[in-house]
């Protein structure tokens, strides 16, 4: 009876002890159920990190966790195109539709104009789109109008659009003469921008005051480079130190 007894009495201290043990568990792990679900509720003007999204609680199993955010629904592509032709529209009073065709024409204008720099150098002068009043593609050429056309224009979705001059320039000649036009801004100590104009195909120098610009140039014995050009007003940026 007393070997009983002391039985009964070890297996109630065992099942305490587990009873003990099982709490002392469960307690911290309600704890940092209800501390993480606080974290997911944000406050007042929070913003999620970027990129992120908003935060969202949810739980697994019974356990609260600090989940990924939610999903960002992104446009798809044809939405997106639509969304920038009803602002070219917007922008070049034209319909809907024909922005959306002027604006798929983007990649080959970018494709034609690398094109023509890369095989064309001694030529090319360059390449500007017009948007208003009516849609052109410029391409400029110091010679061969006739060749270029049949080479690169001709047959392509561009061809309606493309409208072939002649200019004195060419990108490589400009390009060589605003490097020229840097130097002397810069050896003067002047404060001025030098551009590449190639709508107008020449380069820019603009300056606050042009007769003090160009007086300047006459006392220093300065000639400037072919197809430059000094322009009063406009944005000026300081050189430079």
């Amino acid at each position: 009876m007393k070997r009983d007894r002391r039985v009964l009495f070890l297996v109630i201290i065992v099942l305490g002890s587990l009873l003990v043990w099982l709490l002392a568990r469960g307690f911290p792990w309600r704890m940092e159920h209800v501390r993480i679900q606080e974290t997911l509720e944000p406050s007042a003007g929070a913003v999620a990190p970027a990129g992120e999204g908003p935060l969202v609680g949810r739980e697994v199993e019974g356990v609260g966790t600090r989940t990924a955010p939610s999903p960002v629904p992104i446009a798809d592509a044809e939405e997106a195109a639509r969304r920038d032709a009803e602002m070219y529209a917007r922008m070049t009073g034209v319909d809907v539709g024909t922005a959306l065709a002027r604006l798929s024409l983007q990649d080959d204008i970018g494709e034609l104009n690398a094109t023509l720099t890369s095989r064309e150098g001694d030529v090319f002068g360059g390449l500007w789109v017009q948007h208003t009043p009516e849609y052109v593609i410029h391409i400029y050429v110091t010679r061969d109008e006739e060749r270029i056309y049949h080479e690169y224009i001709e047959g392509t979705p561009l061809e309606p659009y493309v409208k072939i001059e002649r200019r004195p320039a060419t990108l490589r000649d400009l390009r060589a003469s605003q490097q020229a036009a840097l130097e002397i801004v810069r050896n003067l100590g002047v404060e001025a921008m030098v551009s590449l104009s190639v709508q107008a195909n020449r380069v820019e120098i603009h300056v606050q005051d042009k007769e003090a610009f160009e007086r300047l140039l006459r006392e220093r014995d300065i000639a400037l480079p072919q197809f430059t050009v000094v322009v009063e007003g406009g944005m000026v940026v300081t050189r430079e130190p």
